[in-house]
């Protein structure tokens, strides 16, 4: 039958059937939609050939083939051992610390590789060995370690702490706060110098005010700005600043302009300077007066060497032409209690200099004075007055208290008044090689003795060379002179090498000796006198000196008795080799 009715009453040819009959077919058998597949689309009853690629019951649980579930899923539950059940998370599971069992090392990476690189017993056994056999017997135990370390566990700790409580230098950034820095200070015995580091550091530079700390023994003006460019009142200030640190003092080589000034010594206190040179550091104070160094307070004999002044090295220069100026005054003044003249006082004066600026008529009325004072030592003191001229004195002693042994060792003056003036109550001075060239006068000294006093004011003169108009000594009331080896030229009318003299028998005993003593006359001048001993001078020798060109010789004036001399030479341009007014002498002079 190729030919079928539908539903519909169409008749169907099933030749060249488009679908169209199988459908009305399917409907008239009332077929799903099934029947519209081709039975190799469906498997068969016994699972024939198309059924084998459908999934066999085998392949639900095999581990090769998707099922149910993938074949991974498969694999990973055949993993599980029997009755095992699920008894932690996953991040337990993860974690090393719940894992129980033993767990290769080959399995942790890198853990093989980190352990070789890691010492052995054996290494560490040859290590401390070797520590021990290095050591010394003091330390070669654990103990001995801990004691040497003062038992510390804190060690290291303890000694960073204990370093970095120390000063620096390697830094200048280590940030000490003020007690800190006041501590090192006092440390250092240095607190009253940190009152420098006040000072303008565009005036001084920062390695000098660093200087001010330092315990160094000295101190420099210069720290405090003094130069030579500055100006008086400014280096005044700077110079008093270093005096008053109470150290020595070295001012550097230069001309410094100063003003005035007087620096006052607390008790027990020094004063030391020490310049470059007499004529390399030098202090030019202008018009004004010099400088002054004053005690404040009584030293006695009695307490030893209670006090030092010490000024060395300077050149104290001048403008002033009245001469009534004073370069250095070192003052023990009178109103001090007792009569002591500060003979605790010790006084060294060396290498000075005074003089006028480089300009005619300029000049000190004293360059150095000194009042009252026991024990001083003076040496290489040079001084001059104007160019053209004479005035001024260059040393000046003075006082009314009791003064002994002091020594001028080298005074060295020209176109002066006096070399050298003592007056006032001094006992005891020596002057050594002495010289003044175109002076009026030499030495002078007019001693004080109240009446009836029996102090014995002497005085030693050794060496030395004098060209005066006036005298070369001239002594009053000194009553025991020595002169010995000294060259006298007298370069005026009048003129006199030696004068001695005594206002009263009843002060002093004389007791003089004027020995190898060369007096001339430089010119053709008249009334020149060599060696004259006044009245109440006697018992002198007067031997083995030579006077030449004099008007007279040796000349004893009234009172002047119980002299003795010999080996005495006269060429004189009078007659009068020797003038003996006195009585009980026996003097000899040959006249040529």
């Amino acid at each position: 039958m190729s030919k079928v009715q539908s539903k519909d009453a169409f008749l169907y040819d099933l030749n060249g059937d488009a679908g169209e009959l199988k459908i009305a077919l399917r409907e008239a058998m009332d077929l799903g939609s099934a029947a519209e597949l081709d039975a190799t689309e469906f498997a068969s009853a016994g699972q024939g050939g198309k059924a084998d690629t459908a999934i066999q019951p085998d392949d639900l649980v095999t581990e090769t083939v998707d099922g149910l579930m993938t074949a991974a899923d498969k694999l990973k539950l055949n993993g599980v051992a029997a009755g095992a059940t699920q008894n932690a998370a996953d991040a337990a599971l993860r974690d090393r610390t719940t894992h129980t069992g033993e767990q290769a090392m080959a399995t942790i990476t890198g853990l093989v590789a980190a352990l070789a690189a890691k010492a052995t017993p054996a290494d560490i056994s040859a290590a401390i060995s070797s520590l021990v056999n290095s050591s010394p017997a003091a330390l070669d135990t654990l103990n001995e370690l801990a004691t040497a370390l003062g038992n510390d566990p804190n060690f290291a700790t303890t000694t960073a702490t204990a370093l970095g409580n120390r000063l620096r230098v390697d830094t200048a950034a280590q940030g000490l706060d003020a007690t800190q820095k006041s501590n090192g200070r006092a440390n250092l015995d240095v607190p009253a110098k940190s009152e420098a580091l006040t000072v303008d550091t565009a005036s001084a530079p920062l390695a000098l005010n660093i200087l001010k700390l330092l315990p160094l023994g000295y101190v420099n003006p210069e720290w405090w700005g003094f130069s030579a460019s500055a100006a008086a009142s400014a280096n005044t200030t700077a110079l008093t600043n270093a005096l008053a640190e109470n150290e020595k003092v070295d001012p550097p080589r230069g001309l410094f302009k100063l003003a005035t000034f007087t620096h006052v010594l607390a008790e027990g206190a020094d004063c030391v300077i020490d310049g470059g040179g007499a004529h390399a550091s030098i202090f030019n104070f202008g018009s004004d007066n010099g400088a002054e160094i004053q005690i404040s307070a009584a030293a006695s004999q009695m307490q030893a060497d209670k006090t030092l002044i010490q000024v060395t090295g300077l050149s104290f220069q001048t403008e002033l032409s009245s001469g009534a100026g004073v370069g250095l005054h070192i003052n023990y003044p009178d109103s001090l209690a007792g009569t002591d003249a500060g003979s605790s006082v010790r006084r060294i004066l060396r290498d000075l200099s005074f003089s006028g600026r480089l300009a005619d008529a300029k000049y000190w009325g004293s360059g150095l004075k000194i009042t009252n004072g026991s024990y001083f030592d003076l040496e290489n003191i040079y001084g001059s007055g104007p160019e053209s001229g004479v005035g001024g004195t260059l040393v000046n002693v003075l006082g009314n208290k009791n003064s002994v042994d002091n020594t001028f060792r080298n005074l060295r003056g020209r176109n002066l008044s006096i070399l050298a003036n003592v007056a006032g109550r001094f006992e005891g001075l020596t002057f050594d090689n002495p010289i003044a060239v175109d002076c009026s006068n030499g030495l002078k000294w007019y001693a004080t003795l109240d009446s009836g006093e029996t102090a014995q004011p002497w005085c030693r003169v050794s060496g030395g060379h004098f060209n005066v108009t006036g005298r070369a000594m001239d002594f009053d009331n000194v009553t025991q002179i020595k002169v010995q080896g000294t060259v006298i030229y007298l370069s005026a009318n009048n003129a006199m090498g030696i004068y001695a003299n005594r206002s009263a028998a009843t002060e002093g005993v004389a007791n003089n000796s004027f020995t190898e003593i060369e007096v001339q006359n430089k010119g053709s001048f008249t009334g020149q006198a060599g060696i004259q001993l006044g009245q109440y001078t006697g018992n002198s020798i007067i031997s083995n000196n030579r006077v030449t060109g004099m008007n007279n010789g040796i000349v004893l004036l009234t009172n002047s008795n119980g002299n003795i001399g010999s080996s005495n030479l006269s060429t004189s341009t009078g007659s009068n080799g020797l003038v003996n007014n006195g009585t009980n002498n026996n003097v000899s002079v040959t006249v040529l």
